[in-house]
């Protein structure tokens, strides 16, 4: 069966932005189990996952999306994690395009490098600026263990989105 690659293109962003919102839902409404008080952030291992499979352009627009739906819910400086989540998309998009190839070794590793800077740019602004009086301790006791929970996230969701890529891939 062959699709028109107007409809086929529609299709697959459609089925990437279902699953961005799928990804918010689980973080922000608790469905994901929190360990021992850490949570996951699924929606950034699916935006570089994304951003890997598709384009820069790709990454930037669902990193910003992303970034919004995040924003909406958190408390802190407005549109902090649409700008890192679409520098980040950015980045990923354009390394992939310019700089590596597109597998499953650098993908683990760029969203783990993702993960650590958002982890450690939310807590330099929210906890270490701030004057916490115990930052180290929330760096080391819940921002690294997020984001290697985040991480284990992406091997549920990259292979989903790289079946959806694989499927309904342009047509040459």
């Amino acid at each position: 069966m062959r699709y028109r690659k107007g409809g086929n293109e529609f299709l697959r962003h459609a089925l990437y932005a279902v699953i961005l919102i799928l990804c918010y839902m689980l973080q922000s409404a608790g469905i994901l189990p929190r360990i021992y008080g850490i949570s996951a952030l699924p929606v950034i291992p699916a935006v570089t996952g994304i951003a890997m499979l598709e384009s820069d352009t790709a990454g930037i627009f669902y990193g910003l999306a992303a970034g919004i739906l995040m924003d909406f819910g958190s408390v802190g400086f407005p549109g902090f994690n649409a700008v890192l989540l679409m520098t980040a998309g950015c980045t990923v998009g354009l390394m992939i395009t310019l700089l590596l190839r597109r597998s499953k070794i650098s993908a683990v590793l760029m969203t783990s490098g993702v993960l650590f800077v958002y982890v450690t740019l939310h807590w330099l602004f929210f906890y270490l600026f701030a004057g916490h009086s115990q930052a180290f301790y929330h760096y080391v006791r819940y921002s690294l263990p997020c984001a290697f929970y985040s991480l284990i996230t992406f091997f549920v969701i990259y292979p989903i989105l790289s079946l959806i890529r694989r499927v309904l891939r342009p047509m040459r």
